[in-house]
């Protein structure tokens, strides 16, 4: 079975599970403090690029959001007046997504399932993100050029630390189910920012994780 075909296998069992780790508390004392050790930095990210949506006026604005899970992401941009679109490898997830987004106000045949090599989107968007997406990218370079072709100003995703004392744990869960990761050091993705002769970058340390912001 092939890298991308594990990987929707994985979500596609995975999508409730998935969409509650976004709740900082389930009124469980254990939970919230399980959260704040092993999911710090899914929040951390998610205010980053809460924190990116807020900033540009009041002009139209467009959202692209690969990877998007449970549709998280592009619900909040929506209730910050971006037009969002997304791309999701995984069925279940995109249907999640899809119900998600449709009632809040968004356009449910903007969220599409496919490869995101394969895929070929309508237009640039104003941001590209990718947020827990290359944690599963055996190839990353001809994904990063695809997603940076994407945007006609700003692509921000995160990427999991090689070196951090929650890795060895993470590795051993995921392989328990069969479910490739892929994690990075701040000079691979230092490189990965010039190779794309961006205008301005930031890799920044969330952690577990680094959020990278690439500006044209």
């Amino acid at each position: 079975m092939s890298v991308s075909n594990k990987v929707g296998k994985f979500f596609n069992s995975y999508t409730y599970d998935f969409d509650n780790l976004y709740s900082k508390s389930s009124g469980k004392l254990s939970f919230a403090i399980f959260n704040a050790l092993l999911r710090g930095a899914l929040y951390k990210r998610y205010d980053f690029v809460e924190s990116a949506l807020s900033d540009g006026g009041d002009k139209s604005r467009t959202l692209l959001d690969v990877g998007f899970g449970t549709g998280r992401y592009m619900t909040r941009g929506l209730e910050l007046g971006w037009d969002v679109s997304g791309l999701d490898i995984a069925p279940e997830m995109v249907s999640f997504a899809k119900a998600r987004v449709k009632e809040s106000g968004g356009d449910p045949d903007s969220v599409w399932e496919g490869d995101i090599l394969e895929f070929v989107f309508p237009q640039t968007y104003d941001i590209v993100i990718a947020m827990g997406f290359f944690d599963y990218i055996e190839h990353p370079t001809p994904v990063l050029h695809k997603l940076w072709e994407s945007t006609n100003a700003r692509l921000i995703f995160s990427a999991p630390k090689k070196f951090h004392w929650l890795t060895p744990q993470r590795k051993f869960r995921y392989a328990l189910r069969d479910c490739p990761l892929y994690f990075y050091t701040r000079n691979s993705l230092i490189e990965c920012a010039k190779s794309l002769d961006c205008s301005s970058y930031e890799v920044v340390d969330l952690g577990r994780d680094y959020v990278c912001d690439f500006r044209r």
